[in-house]
């Protein structure tokens, strides 16, 4: 029981102290750290009591009592080191103790160093209780080392071991390895031990490397990071291998492996790159064909490499103190084929013509052709005898007269060097002259010739023949006329005999012959010498180029009858035209597919028609495409200055063609009715076009022009044409109509503005000639006596047609002219004005025209007409004395009383118009008669250019 009992106080105190786990702090160098310690005293002394109240342990209990007599807080570091008892510090410059009450104590550490890391720990002896603190002080790494081992340089191929050291670093630190900023190795940092107990904070890193050359000049690095880390700590080192020669050749900035590959008759420039150390650049040596080359010490060598040269490998060499070595390549030129062939043959005809072109090229051949005269005859390929050379062989086993001629042969090759910009292909041609030896054969196919009448006469013998034909004239009667011709050679074979025959051959019509004659035989044309006719039709019909809707029809002339001719087609089938042409040949468009078309052709000279020829069958093609899959050509028109026509294109709708498959095809249909162009129309590849507002645009020079879209690679496949109607749309080109329609209104309406001007000036000068006029009112003498018991009411003006005349005052006493014309008088009182009508008459007053029946200038226009007054109009004119107001007006020739004047007035009106009664002086009476203001009545006042005319008269 005793043991027991023993046993479980013991584990009480153990298990008490292993539930105070060590507090973890953690801190950089240089602040001050304070740990608080915390124990239970209380529980202690209980603890004690429980083991005094033990009655058999009295003995046990006695020593338990001496030891637990007193509590003594202890402050230990790594359990080795004693800081401190109670509130005591053993070195007060690093450690400070409080104690803050009975059970509470401080430990300050001032100014924290690496070295201050450790396990802290605060114990009260007495109860065995304690509190644990682990400090841990983080320094980031620093002091680095990196060391080789063995040092550098080294040889290649040495196996180095670098060590990377951080001195004081906390926690141990990671270490990094890069070569040349490459990753190689990632691990953490060994600690290293020293010599005496206390801990190491230095840890440090091994990489092993095999050197090589290509380590050399690259740089090594070892970064060190921990927790504590702001910044990256590294050190570097610069790795030195020693290493013989390394040669690498090059050319246009590209490594050759074996083979350097140019263009014969090139210079180029061959580089020999070297990577040694020490350096090897003073020791270089260049070698052609494994002979050195003589003063070519320096890295580039600079060659023309011609055939002649027969360069076929090319070294370089160099050492240093570690060694030797050389870079060599295989030369390969490549040259254009080189031909060879018999120059000049001659063969009878019927003999075999054998045609051999050696040739010689590299790389080889890839194509041959033969052509005689120009024209291409056979395409061959190329078969290889050995690795340049190749022949090729033309035969004709029996030859004629049309074999002589031009053989040429022509042969291409790749010179492709590997780099783009130098590939290019090569051709070369030789040829030889074919000489046929045959009889002679005239090439004239027209056996008439019209002769007019007193006219000079030409005509020609063309003769081919090798060798060169004796050629002779005879005219109907047999006689020679070789003195009227003249001999011009065409080419090598072929002569032209020019017959010139004065006028007065042209009544000796008939046959004449051209004989030609050489070794190998002889051959003769006759020619009908006849007066002018119809023509012959043309021969040799034939259809050419035929397409799926469209084909040429081409034909050789015939007698032309003496005149120019002009030949009419006619085409018949799904579709019927005529045409006309003064051409050898005529094309037909916008044809059906897969029908069948025939036509047949005439000639026209001044005396009529010929016959028509036989007609020839044309089948067209199927189309390759449906008509629908092209795009349709939409609002197709002229621009304003008619040189450019616009069009816009509707979706395409076929996957098979695209935009880049397709141009535009513009051909103009001639105004007049014969031909005179074979043209064929050009076509512009859509792509080229710039759209402007959705629209495409082409320039033209002519009009009445048709569109059609075809195939850029087969302009013969296209689309149904398009007519472009004439004049512009304003949809279409309104912008350029609008600026016209703008200029155009505005020069109308500076017209109307000058018009306009001009008016209101003509206006203003009127009115003011009329401010200085005498013709607005007219008043009587104011010298003696006045009517003034006389009163007139107005009347309204219904219908008129007389002219009222003011004539000038004068000093003349009551003149009468012989005709009978009346004056007024200003010294009598009771003086008249005169008033004349006239029918359908013009009376001017200041530009004043006369009144119509439709008028009502005047109230006594109504009043005073020509059947109250009895007025014989005289022929004389009065004339006023002022010029600005003249008056031609015819006066009256019967002298008119003023009684009789008032009574004729007055009863005008009696009975008819409500007139007032008025009221007569003893010596004299007025009546005036005055406009609309005047009298308050409608009747309108006559203005005339800014005038207003007052009708007056005095009586």
């Amino acid at each position: 029981m005793y043991f027991i009992f023993l046993f479980f106080i013991f584990s009480n105190i153990y298990f008490s102290l292993q539930s105070n786990p060590a507090q973890i702090i953690k801190v950089r160098e240089n602040v001050n750290v304070t740990m608080t310690c915390h124990l239970n005293m209380k529980q202690n002394s209980d603890a004690r009591t429980s083991l005094l109240t033990v009655p058999s342990l009295s003995s046990f209990n006695k020593i338990f009592d001496n030891n637990l007599s007193g509590n003594i807080i202890l402050w230990y570091k790594d359990d080795s080191q004693v800081i401190g008892v109670n509130s005591i510090s053993n070195d007060p410059q690093k450690y400070l103790i409080y104690q803050e009450n009975f059970y509470t104590y401080q430990l300050v550490i001032i100014n924290v160093q690496l070295e201050s890391s450790g396990i802290y720990k605060c114990q009260n002896f007495t109860a065995k209780e304690e509190n644990l603190f682990q400090l841990n002080v983080m320094v980031p790494p620093s002091r680095l080392r990196l060391s080789p081992l063995p040092k550098l340089p080294v040889a290649d191929g040495t196996s180095v071991q670098f060590n990377c050291t951080s001195e004081r670093a906390y926690p141990i630190p990671t270490f990094e390895w890069y070569k040349n900023d490459q990753l190689i190795q990632r691990s953490i940092g060994i600690s290293n031990n020293n010599q005496t107990s206390s801990p190491s904070f230095s840890s440090s890193s091994i990489l092993t490397l095999l050197l090589s050359p290509v380590d050399h000049d690259q740089i090594l690095r070892c970064q060190v990071t921990n927790e504590a880390s702001i910044h990256d700590t590294n050190v570097e080192l610069k790795l030195d291998v020693l290493f013989k020669p390394i040669i690498n050749i090059s050319w246009n900035q590209k490594e050759l492996p074996t083979m350097l590959t140019v263009i014969e008759n090139t210079f180029e420039t061959i580089h020999c790159v070297i990577s040694a150390n020490p350096s090897a650049l003073a020791n270089i040596e260049w070698y052609k064909n494994d002979q050195l080359i003589r003063g070519e010490n320096q890295e580039q060598l600079k060659m023309n490499f011609t055939r002649l040269e027969d360069i076929q490998k090319l070294t370089c060499k160099t050492r240093n103190t570690i060694g030797q070595s050389e870079a060599s390549v295989d030369v390969d030129i490549l040259y254009k084929p080189k031909l060879s062939l018999i120059e000049h043959i001659t063969l009878n005809q019927g003999e075999k013509l054998v045609l051999k072109c050696s040739i010689d090229s590299n790389p080889f051949c890839h194509q041959i052709r033969w052509f005689h005269n120009q024209k291409e005859i056979l395409t061959q390929p190329c078969s290889l005898i050995n690795r340049t050379q190749t022949i090729s062989e033309y035969i004709i086993p029996n030859v004629y007269r049309i074999h002589s001629g031009k053989y040429t042969c022509e042969v291409k090759n790749w010179l492709n060097t590997g780099n783009s910009n130098h590939r290019q292909e090569a051709t070369t041609e030789a040829s030889t002259d074919v000489r046929i030896q045959y009889a002679p054969f005239i090439l004239n196919t027209i056996k008439k010739l019209a002769v007019v009448e007193n006219q000079d006469i030409k005509t020609a013998c063309i003769v081919d023949a090798y060798p060169k034909a004796d050629i002779t004239w005879f005219g109907p009667s047999g006689q020679r006329l070789s003195s009227f011709a003249e001999e011009k050679i065409i080419n090598s074979t072929v002569i032209s005999s020019q017959l010139h025959l004065p006028p007065s051959y042209s009544t000796m019509l008939g046959l004449y012959r051209c004989v030609a004659k050489n070794q190998y035989g002889q051959h003769d044309f006759s020619i009908h010498f006849q007066r002018p006719d119809l023509p012959d039709p043309p021969n040799q019909l034939q259809a050419i180029n035929i397409t799926h809707a469209s084909f040429i029809l081409t034909w050789q002339p015939s007698y032309d009858g003496g005149s120019k001719l002009i030949y009419h087609i006619s085409l018949s089938g799904n579709r019927s035209e005529e045409r006309q042409t003064n051409l050898n040949s005529i094309r037909f468009t916008d044809l059906n597919e897969k029908s069948r078309y025939s036509v047949k052709i005439r000639s026209k000279n001044d005396l009529g028609y010929s016959d028509y020829s036989t007609s020839l069958v044309v089948l067209t093609t199927e189309y390759p495409f449906s008509p629908e899959e092209f795009p349709t050509i939409q609002r197709a028109y002229y621009t304003v200055d008619g040189h450019r026509i616009r069009f816009h294109l509707s979706e395409i709708r076929s996957p098979l063609i695209s935009k880049d498959h397709l141009c535009i095809q513009h051909y103009h249909l001639p105004s007049s009715i014969v031909e005179t162009t074979d043209e064929f129309p050009s076509c512009i590849p859509l792509n080229s076009l710039q759209p402007t507002n959705d629209e495409l645009e082409i320039a033209i020079d002519q009009d009445n022009i048709r569109l059609k879209l075809c195939l850029i690679n087969q302009t013969d496949v296209c689309s149904k044409s398009v007519a472009i109607p004439t004049g512009v749309g304003l949809s279409n080109d309104s912008s350029e109509l609008i600026l016209i329609l703008i200029g155009a209104i505005l020069g109308l309406c500076v017209v109307a503005g000058l018009i306009g001007l001009f008016i209101c000036i003509q206006q203003r000068r009127r009115k003011t000639k009329s401010k200085h006029g005498s013709t607005d009112t007219l008043k009587t003498n104011t010298n003696g006596n006045h009517m003034d018991n006389f009163h007139a009411t107005p009347v309204r003006v219904v219908d008129t047609n007389s002219c009222l005349y003011y004539p000038a005052q004068t000093s003349k006493i009551n003149e009468v002219r012989a005709n009978g014309g009346l004056f007024y008088n200003p010294e009598l009182p009771n003086s008249i004005y005169t008033i004349q009508e006239k029918k359908n008459s013009m009376c001017f007053d200041s530009g004043m025209p006369s009144t119509t029946s439709d008028n009502s200038d005047s109230a006594c226009s109504q009043v005073f007409s020509s059947s109250d007054i009895d007025g014989h109009v005289s022929h004389g004119f009065y004339d006023r004395s002022d010029g600005e107001h003249l008056v031609n007006g015819r006066l009256s020739s019967k002298k008119v009383l003023l009684p009789d004047i008032q009574q004729l007035f007055l009863g005008k009106f009696n009975g008819t118009t409500d007139i007032p009664p008025y009221t007569v002086g003893e010596n004299h009476s007025t009546l005036r008669i005055s406009s609309e203001e005047e009298s308050g009545f409608s009747t309108p006042t006559k203005s005339h250019h800014g005038k207003k005319l007052v009708y007056e008269v005095v009586v």
